[in-house]
């Protein structure tokens, strides 16, 4: 689970009531939390993180998508006009 889903968690108070919270997941306390033990938790919306590649530009058009910069280094030779990183855009951002 990325740090930015949102999770609903689910926690037993000491005092016996059931209490609920919802926040991102590198904020949920899941331990230590002040409310009681953690008895379930649930993704409510899951964060997906954007996909990233590079091409290379050269004069005749736009080369093959690669998975890192060096992988478009390499490939790139001396045509190569510059490379270019992409990035997805997802969502709300």
């Amino acid at each position: 689970m990325h740090l930015r889903s949102e999770v609903e968690i689910i926690f037993l108070h000491d005092f016996g009531d059931i209490g609920k919270e919802t926040s991102l997941a590198g904020n949920a306390a899941f331990t230590g939390n002040g409310h009681g033990d953690v008895i379930a938790f649930r993704v409510v919306k899951e964060y997906r993180e954007p996909r990233e590649w590079w091409v290379n530009l050269y004069e005749s058009g736009i080369g093959a998508a690669h998975t890192s910069k060096k992988l478009a280094d390499r490939a790139g030779g001396r045509a190569r006009i510059e490379c270019i990183k992409v990035r997805e855009v997802v969502g709300d951002e």
